[in-house]
């Protein structure tokens, strides 16, 4: 009764077109919401039994897990960015995020190869190194980018984005030749040292400096411009392009009249990124270099001459501006139009708001560089006799103690080199800035005498930008900033904070007014030692120990103790009166150059970053009197190690170091 009953009532239902209910199919999570291509995420929704999937319309596997969800392997060719999975024939789905993947990195004769997942050829990938931005070149199965300076041994954070998406933390241990030894101090034990808590600029070679010997130049094709500088017998051509210039290069070096011709190229000031306006911005890297209590009398009765785009009288240092000169308009107006050399000058002499460790010093403003002009070689060197007076078609009463020069060009010249060797023999200290070309120094900081100063940066944590040119002649490091970050979270970009000027409206006039502004660039490191070396000066400190002092007491950056081509001797720090007696290590390549030196500490040594896979020269030597100078007479030099380093490895020297009195005394200056 009760089956015939229940076979009634279907037969009815059936009869009568009622269906069994409809089920919603839909996926409703992604776990986990972020996956890198070639990983398994888990899918939730409803869906049959045997779900046709796709993404970004295309058909991948799924593999059931129960009855409410399902696995699905992302596609290792999958590109990076905001992706959504679907159901075959249901309207809407589930979105999550594809980042990209670093699988592993390799180093290829100052290339970096990045073994990435997440791009093709159509994505635009960008590549972050310690949070700076490196364009790369998409090539086959890889991502590159080479290196115009070694960017430093050590570890490295890398993260790449794609379409928005951005990879895990990637790190990448760049690591050199490490080298360990002993010495053996025969009864002298040296004191301890105390540890203290990119656009590339291309030269065009436009302009020619030419020295003739009594002899009239031909009318060469393009010449705009001729000028002649008496002091150095030498005259300035300027031609409308490169090949006009090098076409009259050719002909002059030819002509047996002609004692020499070089490229003049144009100076450069050595900030990068234009100034921003600060709304709360401190000086926060004064602390870091020692200044945390400004000295009252730093830079009493010196004079640094601040060769650049001129100076405007800013309040915070126009009771102590000495009148200049303008090699450019050739008077003695050296105001400052554009802001650079103002913005050089607060950072050596700033005194009210803002501060310096020379809050007492006096200012020589010399231009050599404005708006729409260019200054050159022989300006510069016009400007350096000048600032020393040693020119005498202009004489100076206020001879300059340091020169701080935030600027320089990639071409060396006879004339330039030798101005600085005769304000070096005059005894005034010359400060250069290294360059943001993201390579090899620029002149005049390649000179050999120079403290070529490059740039560090992080007010929570220090680091090099990749805009700071260093290498070969570094000296000392200070702190250039970094307009592309704000680490501390204060709500201003981690620029370097200092005077400047602004052009107002006052009436129908345009007029200058001081301001404050922030700004990045090896041209803000430089000031900051040429103030320092001010307030040793004033604090007591010999001409003669006054680069020694700089180098002696800089706060080592570079994980060892001493000197390398990343950071030169390492961060400046105020610390005056320091005169220790020393051991040390010095490392020289096959050609004598000198690569490195650290500070023995009680009998040893270790020295990282140096260069593997090639024949290195190592000696100890004992400076007593702590001036910076080896192998004077009197003083002690063991005999020289032949070394070959394996990269990743520490070696161990097999000998000890034995110093013993030195016999044919030749005095090295140990940062030179």
């Amino acid at each position: 009764m009760r089956a015939g009953l229940l076979f009634a009532l279907t037969v009815l239902m059936t009869a009568c077109g009622v269906t069994p209910p409809v089920i919603d199919y839909k996926l409703t999570q992604v776990i986990p919401a972020v996956a890198a291509p070639g990983e398994t995420i888990q899918v939730f929704g409803v869906f049959p039994e045997h779900p046709q999937v796709t993404l970004d319309d295309l058909p991948v596997i799924a593999e059931p897990v129960n009855r409410n969800s399902f696995k699905v392997k992302l596609p290792v060719d999958q590109v990076a960015g905001l992706k959504v999975l679907r159901l075959k024939g249901i309207t809407g789905g589930a979105t999550f995020n594809v980042q990209p993947s670093i699988r592993a990195v390799r180093w290829e004769s100052g290339t970096l190869v990045i073994d990435a997942l997440g791009w093709n050829a159509t994505s635009n990938p960008e590549l972050l190194m310690d949070e700076v931005l490196l364009p790369v070149e998409k090539t086959s199965g890889a991502l590159r980018y080479t290196f115009k300076q070694h960017p430093g041994f050590g570890v490295h954070q890398l993260k790449l984005q794609v379409n928005n998406q951005s990879s895990n933390m990637h790190p990448w241990d760049l690591q050199a030749a490490r080298l360990k030894g002993q010495v053996l101090l025969d009864g002298q034990q040296p004191s301890a040292v105390m540890k203290q808590n990119l656009t590339v600029n291309v030269p065009n070679h436009r302009t020619l400096a030419v020295k003739p010997e009594h002899c009239a130049l031909p009318n060469f094709p393009g010449l705009m411009e001729e000028k002649v500088y008496p002091e150095f017998q030498a005259r300035r051509l300027s031609f409308q392009n490169q090949e006009q210039a090098e076409s009259a290069r050719l002909v002059l070096q030819a002509d047996p009249c002609v004692s020499h011709v070089v490229f003049d190229d144009h100076l450069h000031v050595d900030s990068d990124q234009p100034p921003i306006k600060p709304t709360n911005a401190t000086q926060w890297f004064w602390k870091a270099l020692g200044v945390e209590e400004v000295p009252p009398e730093g830079g009493k009765g010196v004079v640094v001459a601040v060769i650049d785009t001129g100076v405007f009288p800013h309040p915070e240092f126009s009771d102590r501006l000495l009148p200049g000169y303008d090699f450019l308009d050739e008077d003695s107006n050296p105001t400052d139009t554009s802001g650079h050399g103002t913005h050089v000058t607060g950072l050596i002499a700033a005194a009210k708001q803002l501060k310096s460790a020379a809050p007492q010093v006096h200012i020589l403003p010399v231009r050599v560089i404005g708006k729409g002009q260019a200054g050159s070689n022989l300006d510069l060197a016009r400007a350096l006799l000048y600032a020393v007076n040693a020119l005498p078609s202009h004489p100076n009463p206020h001879p300059a103690d340091i020169i701080n020069l935030s600027l320089g060009n990639p071409s060396d010249s006879p004339e330039l080199r030798s101005a600085i060797d005769t304000v070096l023999s005059r005894g005034a200290l010359v400060v250069a800035a290294t360059g943001n070309d993201g390579g090899s120094l620029n002149y005049p900081a390649a000179y050999p005498g120079v403290v070529a100063v490059t740039s560090v940066s992080g007010p929570t944590g220090i680091y090099q930008p990749a805009y700071a040119n260093r290498g070969w002649g570094t000296q000392i490091s200070a702190f250039g900033g970094d307009t592309s970050v704000d680490r501390d979270k204060d709500g201003n970009m981690d620029g370097i904070l200092s005077t400047d000027i602004e052009q107002v409206l006052i009436g129908d006039q345009l007029q200058y007014q001081p301001t404050f502004s922030l700004k990045q660039g090896t041209s803000m490191a430089t000031p900051q030692v040429s103030s320092i070396a001010a307030a040793l000066l004033s604090s007591g400190t010999p001409h003669t120990l006054l680069k020694t002092t700089l180098l002696n007491t800089a706060t080592d950056l570079g994980g060892t103790w001493g000197f390398d081509l990343q950071y030169g001797a390492g961060l400046v720090h105020f610390t005056p009166g320091l005169k220790t007696a020393r051991v040390y290590v010095v490392v020289r390549d096959a050609q004598n150059k000198m690569l490195a030196w650290t500070v023995s500490q009680e009998g040893s040594f270790v020295l990282g970053s140096l260069p593997a896979q090639q024949d290195l020269r190592v000696q100890a030597y004992l400076d007593a009197d702590g001036d910076g100078w080896v192998n004077e007479a009197g003083e002690m030099a063991s005999s020289t190690q032949q070394v070959f380093l394996n990269p990743k490895v520490e070696t161990v020297l097999p000998e000890v170091f034995q110093l013993k009195p030195i016999m044919d005394a030749q005095p090295m200056k140990l940062q030179e």
